[in-house]
């Protein structure tokens, strides 16, 4: 029983049990008349009780919500300053109180939403991992084929908005962290396990299943390999350079021929021309990538 039927209850059992007009119009709060009018009065006191208590609880839920989605809010926008933060100054000179600079919070707000840096440390893994996803499948939107979705992966993880020394840098900085945390582990592997799946989705179109899934595991290896040179290197490594470094990969795929190299050029200049539209758009950056 809620509140609201708990109210109408009591209120029909005090009716019932109340004998005397008179104590009924002081019980309430009714002027004197007769049993029909006293009647109607306490009838018309219980709905006005029972929509008090609906809007009662009715503000309660938008309270709760509105209070959800404030917190919501502000972790979002909390888990953006942290991954600012480990851009500009590496993990382990990240702190709460330069989180909350970025943010143009406290430090309180941060440690209040994030207990400890290791509760930051997830945040922005999670935040991390989430650009690459958030990229690829804004450009699964307009790839129809397969050679296009294959290459809609590749250039998802080396369009230059995501894929650039500060970024590449911060990154390593983070997956140093990983050893010493199981829940980075974790995300680590579901993210490496989604650009397997979606490597091998696309890969059994023009190769046997075995042949899809180790090839796949050897591209995945290829593209992590890349990220750690781009940000070791004292020289960066334009986007264009990675993604040719990949086709060059899957040029000594079969079908190796000259139909099949003009699909793979084909795909990738579709999908390089799709992204600096669509990933290089300004709300993109706002949404996904605010702190390039």
């Amino acid at each position: 029983m809620n509140r609201v039927q708990s109210v109408v209850t009591v209120r029909q059992a005090d009716i019932q049990s109340v004998s005397d007009n008179a104590l009924a119009a002081t019980y309430f709060g009714v002027s004197r008349g007769t049993n029909e009018s006293l009647q109607v009065q306490i009838q018309c006191g219980i709905h006005a009780q029972c929509k008090s208590e609906v809007l009662h609880c009715s503000n309660q839920r938008k309270y709760t919500m509105r209070s959800s989605s404030i917190q919501t809010i502000r972790r979002d926008e909390l888990s953006r300053a942290a991954f600012e933060a480990v851009v500009r100054y590496g993990w382990r000179r990240t702190t709460p109180d330069k989180v909350g600079e970025i943010a143009g919070v406290s430090k309180g707000v941060v440690l209040h939403h994030s207990k400890d840096k290791g509760t930051l440390l997830e945040a922005v893994f999670r935040r991390s991992n989430s650009l690459l996803s958030e990229s690829f499948i804004e450009l699964c939107k307009f790839a129809e084929k397969p050679y296009e979705k294959l290459w809609a992966i590749i250039v998802a993880n080396f369009f230059e908005t995501i894929f650039n020394q500060r970024v590449c840098q911060a990154w390593i900085s983070l997956i140093s962290e990983v050893p010493h945390s199981k829940l980075c582990q974790r995300i680590q592997i579901a993210c490496n396990q989604r650009i397997y799946s979606n490597l091998k989705h696309e890969l059994k179109h023009f190769l046997d299943l075995e042949e899809a899934e180790s090839t796949s595991l050897q591209l995945g290896v290829l593209i992590d390999g890349i990220w750690v040179c781009a940000g070791m290197l004292v020289e960066p490594i334009e986007s264009k350079v990675a993604i040719s470094e990949m086709e060059y990969a899957i040029s000594k795929l079969p079908p190796n021929d000259e139909i099949g190299a003009a699909k793979h050029k084909n795909a990738r200049s579709k999908m390089e021309t799709i992204a600096a539209i669509a990933l290089g758009s300004k709300a993109f950056k706002e949404k996904s990538v605010s702190v390039l």
